[in-house]
């Protein structure tokens, strides 16, 4: 578990690019960012970041690679799971991509801050990059006791105080989150992860050893320091 925690302490921003919206709870609601008028979810699953047709993704750490596109909103994706120094990849750790170019439908390693692939506007909204952390469970409860996550969880009051700052419905936005809610499973949403019961399929690989139970997604900007530029 501790080389796995030294892996997301490892991790670089992927873009110099600057992040437009926030993980989870901490998404940006307002009429111009997400409202119950939106397409998208108003809990966010990751961290975006803005794009151009030619901005470079890179490789947040050494890992191993994989991209296809999609018929959905997401458009395309890329799976990385980290291999950091040639060891084999984590087995409590899945990266994703969306909306960029996607690389082949092979895996393929990557080092750290190299080149990925480029923003390309797959998808849902005004291109951009979508950054994603998924772990395991068993991984998640190690990292609550190291005291990288918190099991804070979001109270109804505080949507219904998150609404109103925004100046938008909050009881259609509260309608939104609990469908979230049961859409996705998630059973306890915190500030710095979600518990969810599962992945989509396009999330799912037989080279992801934890993805056929419920996972962890959880916040990457726990890890993306201020200092971390790009390599």
């Amino acid at each position: 578990m501790r080389d796995d925690l030294d892996t997301l302490l490892s991790i670089r921003t992927p873009t110099t690019n600057v992040t437009t919206d926030n993980f989870g709870f901490k998404r940006l609601w307002s009429e111009s960012t997400w409202n119950p008028d939106s397409v998208y979810s108003p809990i966010h699953a990751g961290i975006d970041f803005s794009a151009r047709p030619d901005s470079v993704v890179r490789a947040p750490c050494d890992i191993l690679a994989w991209g296809a596109l999609v018929e959905s909103p997401i458009g395309s994706y890329i799976m990385m799971r980290p291999s950091l120094g040639g060891f084999p990849p984590s087995n409590h750790i899945a990266m994703y991509f969306f909306h960029c170019d996607p690389t082949d439908p092979t895996w393929m390693s990557v080092p750290g801050g190299t080149p990925l692939t480029y923003h390309a506007g797959h998808g849902i909204g005004a291109p951009h990059l979508h950054f994603e952390i998924a772990v395991s469970p068993e991984f998640g409860r190690y990292l609550l006791k190291e005291g990288i996550l918190t099991d804070k969880a979001v109270t109804y009051h505080e949507m219904v105080n998150k609404a109103r700052q925004a100046g938008i419905d909050e009881t259609k936005a509260i309608e939104r989150v609990e469908t979230q809610k049961s859409t996705w499973g998630i059973t306890r949403l915190c500030y710095s992860h979600m518990i969810v019961a599962g992945l989509p399929y396009y999330k799912q690989s037989q080279h992801l050893p934890f993805t056929e139970g419920p996972v962890w997604l959880i916040d990457p900007q726990i890890f993306l320091y201020a200092n971390k530029e790009p390599t």
